[in-house]
C-alpha cells in the first residue's frame, strides 16, 4: 500500500500525521505488519541519525522504526572492481570512476568516449576539495571532489560528493562517492 504524511522536525523532536495511506486488501500478517509501522510513525517523537547513517525514529513507549538506505547496484558493483570513489553526471550522462594509484576511467557524452587515465596523487585544496589531474599523450582530465551534498538531476537521489570533471577543456558536473 501507499501513504503520505508531512513530519514536524526541532533538533531531535519530530511529529508526524496526519498520515494517510491506501487500503488495498493484503494478506492478514501483512496488514498487521504495515498498522504496526504506521502507528509507530504516528507515535515517533525523537529522531537520530548512527554513525552508520542508520535513521532512528523513536516513540515515548520505547519503539523505533530503523530506516537504512541501500545502496545502489552500480555502487555495489564498482567496489566490488576496487573503485575507490566512482561520480556520475547528466546531460550528457557520463561516469568517472577512480581507483587510487592505478587509474581513472572515464566514459563521457552517453557512452561516445572511453578514456583510462593513470591515476596521480590526490591535491588537497585549502577549502577542504580533493583534485586529481592527469594525462596521456591525447587526453588531459582533472577530476575535482568537493565534500558537499549533490542530487543527481536525473534520479533525484543524494550524494555525498559534489564532483566537476574536465576533458580536454570540456567541463562536467556532477555527484559521486567514496566506496571505502
Amino acid at each position: 500500500n501507499n501513504y503520505t504524511t508531512k513530519y514536524q522536525r526541532t533538533g531531535s523532536s519530530i511529529a508526524f500525521g496526519p498520515t494517510i495511506s491506501t487500503k488495498m486488501a493484503c494478506a492478514p500478517e501483512l496488514m498487521s505488519l504495515e498498522q504496526s509501522y504506521l502507528s509507530t510513525l504516528d507515535a515517533a517523537t525523537r529522531v537520530e541519525r548512527l554513525p552508520d547513517g542508520t535513521l532512528v525514529l523513536s516513540t515515548d513507549d520505547a519503539r523505533q522504526i530503523l530506516l537504512r538506505r541501500q545502496e545502489s547496484s552500480s555502487l555495489q558493483e564498482a567496489r566490488a572492481r576496487g573503485v575507490d570513489f566512482r561520480a556520475i553526471g547528466q546531460e550528457p550522462g557520463w561516469v568517472v570512476e577512480l581507483k587510487e594509484d592505478e587509474q581513472i576511467t572515464a566514459v563521457l557524452d552517453y557512452g561516445a568516449t572511453s578514456l583510462i587515465l593513470p591515476a596521480p596523487q590526490a591535491d588537497t585544496a585549502d577549502d577542504g576539495a580533493v583534485t586529481y589531474d592527469t594525462s596521456t599523450d591525447a587526453d588531459h582530465l582533472r577530476l575535482s571532489i568537493k565534500d558537499k551534498i549533490c542530487i543527481d538531476t536525473m534520479s533525484g537521489e543524494a550524494h555525498p560528493s559534489t564532483v566537476q570533471v574536465v576533458v580536454n577543456d570540456k567541463s562536467y558536473q556532477g555527484c559521486g562517492n567514496w566506496l571505502h
